[in-house]
């Protein structure tokens, strides 16, 4: 069954105790919540690749930032949404 459409690169998915759903989209470089369908922006946020939640938060991790050749010049982070 299909969800939402129009998502770039979604990369993981969460949901929340009320029923919540939120997508990480990596290329668009947020996180999406989605409800009956309809996709709207939660947060923006670079390099989104994994979601959880836990205790009231949802989190997310990152990409570590690359050079034009895809070598990683930092690190990725850990950040709370909410």
């Amino acid at each position: 069954t299909r969800l939402a459409t129009g998502l770039l690169g979604a990369t993981s998915v969460e949901l929340g105790p009320d029923g919540k759903m939120w997508v990480s989209e990596l290329f668009a470089g947020k996180i999406s919540l989605i409800r009956n369908g309809k996709v709207s922006t939660y947060a923006e946020i670079g390099s989104p690749l994994g979601l959880t939640y836990f205790k009231g938060t949802l989190y997310a991790g990152t990409a570590a930032p690359t050079d034009e050749n895809g070598n990683p010049t930092g690190t990725g982070t850990i950040v709370a949404i909410r």
